[in-house]
């Protein structure tokens, strides 16, 4: 006997559990975040569990991706979703992907995608025969080892160490701005000037979408 319904903070060991018998590690941080998050902000999110005699054996998340990338109308974005090995060939999966999209109907979402590594053949399958197709869009990567490399020895003051070409006397042509630009974290009181920005450059209004990912991005 089994049903669904959505899952709380007390699934969290045995959704880590489940995971990591698939992946093959363990993504506790991620998983701990992610829960927290969405029942924080259960608007801006779906998250189901699939119990069988019981016992969690199954779980979904995604997460409203409306507005990214200048796309228009109501969007999501499948992040995970898992199955016991023991209960696999059963459905589980497609029961956990028709709630997802139940939920998400209700919240005014038509559109779901999701993001897979070309060698992960079971979840290519899986998602093949539950009705995805190949999205018309090109993700991009670009590793940061080297940006890490170069600036482990950087230090805050070397600013202070740095010549002054900038005399406010004549014009040398080799003259350079002193004016320092400061780059810092990114806090809760920037959203409105974000949106205020984002709107210049696009045109659009997407106050919803970058609400949902300043806090996806900071908790």
């Amino acid at each position: 006997m089994s049903n669904i319904r959505p899952l709380s903070s007390a699934d969290l060991e045995a959704v880590i559990a489940i995971d990591k018998a698939t992946a093959g590690i363990s993504r506790r941080g991620y998983f701990e975040k992610r829960l927290a998050a969405a029942t924080d902000r259960p608007g801006d999110y779906v998250y189901c569990g699939l119990e069988a005699d019981g016992a969690l054996v199954g779980f979904a998340f995604a997460k409203l991706v409306n507005g990214e990338f200048g796309k228009p109308g109501a969007s999501a974005a499948l992040d995970v979703i898992g199955v016991e090995a023991r209960h696999g060939h059963k459905g589980y999966g497609q029961v956990l992907l028709e709630e997802v999209e139940r939920v998400l109907a209700g919240k005014g979402v038509g559109y779901l995608t999701s993001q897979v590594e070309w060698a992960n053949g079971g979840v290519l399958g899986f998602l093949g025969g539950a009705g995805f197709a190949l999205a018309p869009r090109v993700v991009l990567t670009r590793s940061t080892d080297l940006m890490a490399q170069e600036l482990a020895d950087e230090r805050a003051d070397q600013w202070d160490m740095e010549p002054d070409f900038s005399s406010p006397a004549g014009d040398a042509v080799d003259a350079l701005s002193n004016e320092r630009v400061i780059v810092r974290s990114m806090r809760e009181g920037d959203l409105g000037k974000i949106i205020s920005i984002d709107k210049q450059n696009t045109g659009a209004d997407r106050a919803d979408y970058l609400d949902r990912k300043m806090h996806d991005t900071l908790h």
